[in-house]
């Protein structure tokens, strides 16, 4: 099938920022295949000239990760915004690069102290 379908169920307390990891083999396969002549692979002294085996071991596995963040209401929820819509490309109407990721944020002491932010002069900048 092209698509599959796994589910799990766990209860887990976890704080806000911490991950947890979930794995397991799903699938294991093992072929063994031998191919032979036909009549010359199966005579007893000169058979195993006119034949030959392979092997081949097939395993899938499973990981599930999870990394809850809690959420608060805001205040105001006309204000509020997508992440995304703080994004801004690095690349002119043609797809070629500018040179310069964005323009920098207006009012720079509105970024909370140590927050991650995009670094570089190609990619993303999120204000």
């Amino acid at each position: 099938p092209a698509v599959s379908t796994r589910r799990a169920d766990t209860v887990v307390e976890l704080a806000s920022g911490q991950s947890f990891a979930i794995g397991g083999l799903i699938r294991r396969n093992v072929n063994n295949d031998v191919r032979a002549f036909p009549w010359l692979g199966e005579m007893p002294i000169l058979g195993p000239l006119f034949r030959s085996s392979s092997f081949q071991k097939e395993e899938s596995e499973l990981v599930i990760l999870v990394t809850p963040y809690i959420v608060r209401p805001g205040s105001n929820p006309n204000q509020m915004s997508a992440p995304t819509e703080r994004a801004a490309p690095a690349l002119n109407g043609g797809g070629a690069p500018t040179n310069s990721v964005a323009s920098p944020p207006r009012d720079r002491a509105a970024i909370r102290a140590g927050a991650p932010s995009a670094q570089g002069g190609l990619g993303f900048i999120i204000e």
